[in-house]
């Protein structure tokens, strides 16, 4: 998405919440668009209107944990991953998002355990591979970190080519 869509899509969102003003999933929707631009406080205050509507709605919780791991915020990261899974334990890209904080903490014997419990969830989800991948690394397990991002790339071929798009991406917020 363009930055033009990003800020059209938030207008849109706006458009829905001035019609109805407790419409969570608006709230929600903004909040993830506002990640993408690098607006990470104002993404966590939208997200939690999401909340103040709808107190289970699991992806503002994920979106916050999101946002929050970037800003250094990790404990707090995980307050928002473990929400998300009280309310629907199958969500796996909130084990990840705990393992991404848990790792940023040192705390990677438990990171390990966030990622294993995404990869249970969801065998052939790339990213908790490419976490778990990380986190062996951060331990000097080479051997099983480099089966951890061949498993990664075995399920998404292009993971590669989308970080190195995600990462250009970001540093025209900087």
């Amino acid at each position: 998405m363009s930055l033009w869509q990003h800020q059209e899509a938030i207008e849109n969102y706006d458009l829905a919440i001035k019609y109805k003003p407790d419409y969570a999933d608006a709230y929600n929707n903004k909040g993830a668009t506002l990640i993408n631009l690098g607006k990470y406080t104002e993404a966590i205050d939208t997200c939690d209107i999401a909340i103040k509507y709808q107190p289970n709605c699991v992806e503002a919780y994920y979106n916050n944990a999101i946002s929050l791991n970037i800003l250094k915020k990790h404990h707090e990261a995980i307050e928002n991953c473990d929400l998300a899974i009280k309310y629907d334990h199958t969500y796996t890209a909130s084990y990840l998002e705990k393992g991404i904080a848990l790792r940023k903490l040192g705390k990677y014997q438990e990171a390990i355990k966030s990622c294993d419990l995404a990869i249970n969830r969801k065998a052939d989800y790339a990213e908790s591979y490419l976490e778990k991948a990380i986190t062996l690394v951060n331990l000097n397990k080479h051997k099983e970190a480099k089966e951890n991002f061949n498993l990664a790339l075995k399920y998404k071929s292009n993971l590669i080519e989308e970080y190195e798009a995600i990462i250009k991406a970001l540093r025209q917020f900087r």
